[in-house]
């Protein structure tokens, strides 16, 4: 087996790393949300499905690609296509059930809907997410059906516009919503949510700036 290169080193180790992260992050919002809020309440399943959705399977489902990724490490390109639809449609859901009980809530309270900008953002999150889902279904079942490199570049440009208003959202609500009252913990949570944000974003951009110049 041929010795691994120092760039390959490191990318295994911040793949590592990354994991590590993701699973601090959820744990800590989660172990917050049931210690303040009811266990009962819509508003915290709201918060949970939300995280899990977007922090957790969107984020997840980014990183298969990858060929560091733990997740699918080994497996071939066909499996990890499928690895990624299955993970990205579990975070589209689990964010539908998040918003349905957020509306559900406004309602409850008789107040309007969207009137903030985060639920402003978490909408456009939602609405992104589908038409992201859309082309992804697309390239996936019928490869051939359309241009695939336009669909793909499309995929691409929206999943990684709807990851990142995605964070927005989700750092949002934290400051907003969940956290404001604890000190300067929702600090820490932005920053970690912030930093594996950004590595997720990595392989996404490369890939779309390669279709970019691919002829």
């Amino acid at each position: 087996m041929a010795a691994l290169t120092n760039k390959e080193r490191f990318f295994h180790v911040s793949e590592i790393l990354f994991q590590q992260v993701i699973a601090v992050f959820v744990l800590l919002i989660i172990w917050e949300l049931f210690k303040s809020y009811s266990i009962s309440s819509k508003h915290t399943w709201h918060i949970v499905m939300s995280v899990l959705g977007l922090a957790l399977c969107m984020a997840e489902g980014i990183q298969i690609f990858r060929r560091e990724s733990i997740v699918t490490f080994g497996h071939s390109r066909e499996e990890k296509r499928t690895a990624h639809l299955v993970m990205m449609g579990l975070g589209f859901v689990s964010l539908t059930i998040g918003i349905s009980l957020r509306i559900s809530v406004t309602e409850d309270a008789s107040r309007s809907h969207f009137s903030s900008i985060h639920a402003q953002l978490g909408l456009t999150t939602w609405i992104l997410s589908f038409v992201s889902a859309m082309g992804g279904s697309i390239t996936y079942f019928f490869p051939t059906s359309f241009n695939p490199r336009i669909i793909k570049l499309l995929h691409i440009f929206i999943g990684i516009s709807t990851f990142v208003i995605g964070i927005a959202t989700l750092s949002l609500g934290i400051k907003n919503y969940l956290l404001s009252g604890f000190q300067r913990g929702w600090i820490t949570l932005i920053v970690l949510l912030a930093l594996y944000g950004s590595y997720c974003l990595i392989s996404p951009l490369m890939s779309f700036f390669n279709y970019l110049i691919s002829k």
